[in-house]
């Protein structure tokens, strides 16, 4: 069995920028962290190709901030490194999603008035049992396109990282109501 190393010793390792070294360094990255990355793709609409190509993109901007001194050790490389997968994959899914709204020609053919009536009134249900404060971090980032930083100050949490995880949260919370209520992709439709 390969010695397992300390997060300390990866970073020095990566920074040593000596191949031998780089690789050691690599090898404990990639048997500690590519399991969990690969369940999350897997479990959001992926493949274990996909998985394989987000987790080598997450190892190269990793790599890069080390090497640039961008990284600093205020966590585990565990979470950091699962924190970029995680949003790299999640941007993928949101090009994919897209895509498929772009490729049609009118998306208002594929709805009936009803059916776009009822889908906002669930919509707004599932909304409402968010809660507001949930409902208004949402509609900052993803509709007003707020920065982080911005929101860190405007709802007074203490770090970007703790802004990010509340974020996050809402997110898992919007989702699990969205499946809960048995929402469906033409629930979200922009038409009114």
């Amino acid at each position: 069995m390969k010695e397992v190393l300390s997060d300390i010793d990866i970073v020095d390792l990566i920074k040593s920028d000596e191949k031998k070294k780089v690789d050691k360094a690599f090898y404990n990255l990639y048997s500690r962290n590519y399991q969990p990355i690969r369940k999350f793709v897997n479990s959001n609409s992926g493949t274990d190709s996909y998985a394989e190509e987000v987790f080598q993109e997450t190892l190269i901007i990793f790599f890069i901030k080390v090497q640039k001194g961008r990284y600093f050790l205020d966590g585990s490389i565990g979470g950091y490194l699962f924190s970029i997968a995680r949003n790299l994959w999640l941007k993928e899914l949101k090009k994919r999603r897209l895509s498929i709204f772009t490729s049609l020609d009118d998306k208002q053919d594929y709805f009936e008035e009803d059916d776009i009536l009822a889908s906002h009134k669930k919509l707004k249900k599932v909304l409402k049992l968010l809660g507001d404060s949930c409902k208004r971090i949402l509609e900052d980032f993803y509709f007003l396109k707020t920065s982080m930083a911005e929101l860190t100050k405007k709802y007074g949490l203490g770090s970007e990282a703790a802004m990010k995880n509340k974020k996050y949260r809402c997110l898992k919370g919007l989702i699990e109501l969205v499946n809960k209520h048995k929402l469906e992709r033409s629930d979200f439709s922009e038409n009114e």
